[in-house]
């Protein structure tokens, strides 16, 4: 796919034999900008290669067969090599990323910690608080109310649960269990 044939340092070795005539700066910049456009492709290969193997995986489960059982193994080792592909990837994406930018990890910090700050609350009634009293209390007011134990509450909680195990599947979860069933659910 690329990172074990040589990834990003593939990239930079590549482009310094090739300006070895130029400037060091020149390859340098040369170089920082061949890094920002190497690997763009390879994320949406590795998610697109990786959501096949577990496609495979999900649809080999259900034969239990010699021939189905090594190739679930075959695409189980697949799986295994391209989600650790993926992490050299955005390893090295991220050295990349860091080189470029001095400071991009404490700003990719400080923009999360910015998201995830809450400057405004709504109460039940729709008023606005902005200001710390009134936001804690509103918190103080949501979470007594949220663990309420009223029989209302416990009855609107179940009414929205779906049922999703028929009764003729109810009565055949006692059953003992069968060795061709475990081989389906394991392999």
């Amino acid at each position: 796919m690329g990172l074990s044939s040589g990834g990003a340092v593939g990239v930079i070795i590549d482009k310094g034999n090739l300006f070895s005539g130029e400037r060091v700066l020149q390859r340098f910049s040369v170089c920082t900008q061949r890094l920002s456009d190497w690997g763009g492709h390879l994320a949406k290969k590795f998610k697109a290669q990786i959501v096949v193997c577990h496609d495979n995986l999900r649809h080999l489960r259900q034969f239990d067969d010699e021939n189905s059982i090594s190739a679930y193994a075959r695409c189980r080792d697949q799986l295994a090599t391209l989600l650790a592909q993926e992490e050299a990837y955005r390893r090295q994406r991220a050295k990349q990323l860091w080189l470029k930018e001095d400071d991009y990890f404490h700003e990719m910090a400080f923009s999360r910690r910015k998201c995830n700050r809450l400057t405004t609350l709504i109460n039940d009634a729709g008023e606005v608080f902005d200001e710390m009293e009134g936001m804690s209390k509103v918190v103080l007011g949501y979470f007594p109310q949220l663990f309420d134990k009223s029989p209302d509450s416990e009855l609107s909680l179940l009414d929205c649960i779906q049922l999703c195990v028929s009764a003729a599947w109810d009565e055949s979860l006692p059953a003992p269990v069968e060795d061709n069933k475990i081989k389906r659910a394991v392999f």
